[in-house]
C-alpha cells in the first residue's frame, strides 16, 4: 500500500504521470467544451456545413477531455465518407482522447446504414480512449451533399457554475454566458440560469423596499418588492399618510417601481381594500410599463372612498 502526493517542487510529489495528472484535474472540470470567453471565438468547436459539399466545419475553441485540455485554433474539416448503400446512416464527430498515443484529436466515426440508423457509439474510457461529443450527422442514400439539417449539435459545456459578486461584475466578465451556465449573485443573493439569450433567477431575490409617494405610508407591513424567477412579486399595504380615504378621484398614485422591475406592458389587478374597520372590498390597480411616460407607477383606480389597499395579489412577469 502506499500514499501518492503531487506536485510539489521537492520530494517524492515532483514527478507527475500524464494518468496522475488527470485524475487530479479532473476533478477541477467537467469533460466538455470550454465556455469562451471574449478573446475566444464566441461559437467554440461547432459544426456546420454549407450543403455544397460532404464537409463538415468545425470552429475553433477548448475542450476538457478527462482533466486534459484541447484546443483547436483554426477551423477544421471533416469529410464525410459517401452512403453508397439504400439505406440512411448517421455519423458522429468527437473531441477524442488516447491516452497509449498520448493525444487529443477531432475524431470522424462512421455509422452504419439501417432502416433506422443509430450513431456509433461513445468510448468512454475503453482501451484508454474518450470521446466527448461535437455533433451527429445524418447521411442520406447516395447523399452528394451535408445540409444543415443534417447536423444534430452534441456538445457538451464544461462545469459553467460561477460565483459573482454582483449583476454588474457578470456583466464586466470575460467568460462569455452560454445556454444553461449558472450563476450566483452574492449582492443580489439569488441564482440565476442563463437561456433564451437572456438571465432568468430561479431562486427569490431580497425584498426590496417599495418607493411611495409623499401622501402614501405604509398602513401595515412594509410595502415592498422582489423577483422571483423572472416574476415581480409586491407584498404589504398602503394608506394615506394624513389618515384621510382615498377618496373618488380618477387615480391615486400609490408607489413608484424602480427600473429594474417594471413590466414591459402595462398591467391591471383586483386587490384587497377596506371602507372601514369591518367593511372590505376590491379595488383596481393598474402598473404602467417602463416605456409609459410615468413609467412603474402603480396607480389605484378609487370608485368609492376607501382606508386601506393591499398589495400582495400584484404579481407580474418582468419580460411579458
Amino acid at each position: 500500500m502506499a500514499e501518492y502526493y503531487f506536485p510539489f517542487d521537492s520530494g517524492a510529489g515532483t514527478t507527475v504521470t500524464s494518468e496522475q495528472w488527470s485524475q487530479m484535474t479532473s476533478m477541477w472540470q467537467t469533460d466538455g467544451i470550454r465556455a469562451p470567453r471574449t478573446s475566444d471565438p464566441a461559437d467554440p468547436l461547432a459544426t456546420t456545413a454549407t450543403g455544397q459539399d460532404m464537409t463538415v466545419n468545425i470552429a475553433p475553441g477548448h475542450a476538457t477531455v478527462q482533466g486534459f485540455h484541447y484546443y483547436s485554433d483554426a477551423e477544421r474539416h471533416v469529410v464525410i465518407a459517401a452512403n453508397v448503400g439504400t439505406q440512411p446512416r448517421i455519423d458522429r464527430i468527437t473531441v477524442r482522447l488516447s491516452r497509449t498515443g498520448q493525444r487529443i484529436s477531432i475524431a470522424y466515426l462512421q455509422g452504419t446504414p439501417a432502416a433506422q440508423p443509430q450513431p456509433p457509439a461513445l468510448s468512454q474510457g475503453q482501451d484508454g480512449v474518450f470521446d466527448v461529443p461535437l455533433c451527429r450527422v445524418a447521411v442520406a442514400p447516395q447523399a452528394g451533399a451535408i445540409a444543415p439539417r443534417d447536423i444534430v449539435d452534441e456538445r457538451v459545456y464544461a462545469l459553467t457554475q460561477t460565483v459573482y459578486a454582483t449583476a454588474a461584475a457578470r456583466a464586466a466578465s470575460p467568460e462569455r454566458a452560454v445556454p444553461g451556465k449558472l450563476a450566483y449573485l452574492q449582492a443580489e443573493d439569488r441564482m440565476e440560469i442563463y437561456t433564451n439569450g437572456t438571465w432568468t433567477p430561479l431562486s427569490p431575490g431580497p425584498w426590496q423596499p417599495l418607493p411611495l409617494p409623499a401622501d402614501v405610508a405604509a398602513h401595515g407591513g412594509n410595502p415592498r418588492w422582489r423577483l422571483v424567477n423572472g416574476t415581480i412579486e409586491l407584498s404589504g399595504s398602503v394608506e394615506r399618510k394624513d389618515g384621510k380615504d382615498f377618496n373618488v378621484a380618477d387615480s391615486w398614485l400609490l408607489a413608484v417601481l424602480p427600473p429594474e422591475a417594471r413590466p414591459k406592458y402595462m398591467r391591471s389587478f383586483i386587490c384587497a381594500t377596506s371602507f372601514n374597520a369591518v367593511k372590505n372590498s376590491s379595488i383596481r390597480i393598474d402598473v404602467t410599463s417602463g416605456t409609459d411616460p410615468y413609467p412603474g407607477q402603480l396607480q389605484a383606480q378609487v370608485q368609492s372612498p376607501v382606508k386601506w389597499i393591499y398589495l400582495d395579489s400584484i404579481r407580474f412577469a418582468i419580460d411579458a
